[in-house]
């Protein structure tokens, strides 16, 4: 397998209010509710600022 290097492979975006995070899962449940519920008002209340890495184009 092909390692993937972030800097090349992946992209970063905000998340704002228009983030379509509904299919997001990483296997832990705590996580993808919060970045399926909570993360946008998370930055919104300026309390951090959410990304998240999307692959670009990536055949392994």
């Amino acid at each position: 397998m092909e390692r993937i290097r972030l800097a090349s492979d992946c992209a970063v975006y905000p998340i704002d209010k228009n983030t379509d995070l509904s299919s997001f899962s990483c296997g832990d449940e705590d996580l993808d509710d919060f970045f399926r519920n909570d993360a946008y008002l998370y930055s919104a209340q300026l309390l951090g600022s959410m990304m998240y890495l999307d692959l670009i184009d990536f055949v392994s």
